[in-house]
């Protein structure tokens, strides 16, 4: 009775840790050279180049929400975190209400801050 306990755990041990290396592929460790590989790709790089600013945020940005309203907010999804950021826009400005958003082609801005007003969920 025991040797078939044991040939019973030895069975499910195995299965474990046949399950336990497929997540692992799944989900491969990094190394540091990996990393640091990666994040080289970036370092020095042109910011006035479209071509190196496009490639930043396709990397690291996955969408860009804004809310309008009372509530006025930008909401910045990352790709390597389930979090986002929440920026609060500043509503100094107040428009008339003949006046509407219209779309910029080629327009932005040259620098964005992320304030102490901004937070990550």
């Amino acid at each position: 009775m025991i040797s078939a306990q044991i040939e019973k755990r030895q069975t499910e041990r195995a299965d474990l840790e046949a399950q336990l290396a497929r997540e692992k592929l799944m989900q491969p460790a990094l190394t540091y050279e990996e990393v640091k590989f990666f994040f080289d790709r970036f370092k020095g790089g042109d910011a006035s180049d479209i071509t190196y600013r496009t490639a930043l945020i396709d990397t690291f940005i996955s969408r860009v929400d804004v809310f309008d309203g009372d509530d006025a907010r930008l909401e910045i999804h990352c790709h390597a975190s389930e979090g986002k950021i929440n920026c609060p826009l500043d509503k100094r400005e107040v428009r008339s209400s003949k006046e509407q958003l219209a779309p910029q082609v080629g327009l932005e801005p040259t620098t964005l801050r992320l304030t102490a007003a901004c937070s990550t969920n």
